[in-house]
């Protein structure tokens, strides 16, 4: 008997799996691209492309394997001849160290070539919706540099911009209310948050001092880390131009410096102002439109939101010295609650008449005070993840 057409067509297939065209060596890969392979390991992870792991190893099995279209895809990528120029820049450099020449070095370095990822970020998500899906590892990333100690390979710069990205985000979330679960683990605070219809889950480190792990490559850290913050800014962005505020916040010195956490960011609504022409008013008619129907959606969903924004309204709470602050301001401004602590900027103490709940980690505590509740950080946590108030007596 001969062989039907269906085997003829699944050996073909086979055979253009195996074909030695379609992966490339990483060796390969470099040379074709005339990048060196740090950046080649940048380009791919800016770019989003990762190994691969082909059934027949045509140049032996241990070599990494890459798909041959994948870096014909990076082959025409800006960023290319920002990575020659600073392998040239690195050479020049180099040089000039040799001849002893330092105003040329000075100047040479001066003259570092920038990379923007603007295009990158447009190019891998298309829509903000699917910004949204992959914002769970950045604003991982985010907190977790911005809890980091400064060193010469993790410079201030980044640490201080990861933590005002990571306050912008927590400003957010909180004036929305859009925090949703909370969940307090040894590695940290998990916080889930719906935004636009997405869940969006991230991890806050406990405040403690660290110690970098040299095992630890920080050299692919800190590059997922410049496309996170890249990605972050714009996801921020677009979030505080659709509740109408000035993108980024201002930022109060003094406000910081006297105790304040989120509160030293000052948000400001944007005051719109267009000239019209005929010509515009039948596009401003349909952009009304389109503002109504978004609105509308809004009061929709809003009714279900309210609920989450009234938990503990015309409560105060009073933290105290050994509860974590920071993540309970968060946690209990989102829900529509009032929250002091000694060095807040409000300047209410302990003993006044305004506070309802006392927040305590303490075995004993030697004074109390009849009027107001003592509770442990844990109490709020629940009370958030059922969205009830839990009774406070066993």
């Amino acid at each position: 008997m001969g062989r039907g057409p269906r085997n003829t067509e699944k050996k073909d297939r086979k055979a253009q799996a195996r074909a030695p065209g379609q992966y490339m060596t990483r060796s390969h890969a470099i040379k074709r691209l005339q990048v060196t392979l740090q950046d080649f390991r940048k380009l791919c992870i800016l770019k989003g492309i990762f190994p691969r792991d082909p059934k027949k190893k045509l140049e032996g099995k241990n070599k990494t394997y890459y798909l041959t279209k994948d870096i014909a895809f990076l082959m025409h990528d800006p960023l290319l001849e920002k990575f020659r120029a600073k392998k040239s820049l690195r050479k020049k450099i180099r040089r000039a160290k040799g001849r002893q020449e330092l105003d040329a070095v000075k100047r040479l370095e001066q003259n570092h070539p920038l990379m923007k990822l603007d295009h990158i970020i447009k190019e891998r998500y298309p829509t903000f919706t699917d910004a949204l899906r992959d914002m769970d590892d950045a604003l991982c990333m985010v907190h977790l540099f911005a809890r980091m100690p400064q060193t010469i390979k993790v410079p201030g710069k980044k640490t201080k911009r990861c933590a005002r990205l990571a306050n912008e985000f927590q400003n957010f979330v909180m004036v929305t209310h859009a925090l949703r679960k909370v969940f307090v683990s040894v590695k940290g605070f998990y916080y889930q948050a719906r935004i636009r219809g997405q869940p969006v889950t991230w991890l806050v480190p406990h405040h403690f001092s660290s110690q970098l792990n040299p095992d630890i490559d920080l050299r692919i850290m800190l590059t997922f880390l410049e496309f996170y913050t890249t990605l972050t800014g714009f996801v921020l962005f677009r979030l505080y131009n659709n509740l109408g505020l000035h993108y980024p916040p201002l930022f109060d010195g003094k406000l910081s410096n006297a105790g304040a956490n989120l509160s030293a960011l000052v948000l400001e609504q944007k005051v719109k102002e267009k000239k019209k022409t005929n010509e515009e008013d039948d596009e401003d008619d349909e952009g009304e439109k389109q503002e109504l129907q978004r609105l509308t959606s809004e009061i929709q969903t809003g009714i279900e939101d309210n609920k989450y924004s009234q938990l503990f309204q015309g409560l105060h709470f009073f933290l105290g010295r050994e509860v974590p602050y920071e993540s309970l301001e968060f946690v209990i401004r989102s829900f529509g609650g009032r929250v002091s602590w000694e060095s807040s900027i409000d300047n209410i103490t302990e003993g006044d008449a305004s506070v309802t709940h006392s927040v305590s980690d303490r075995p004993t505590l030697t004074h109390k005070f009849l009027n107001r509740e003592y509770i442990q950080p844990q109490w709020i946590y629940d009370s958030v993840n059922v969205c009830a108030l839990l009774p406070t007596h066993e």
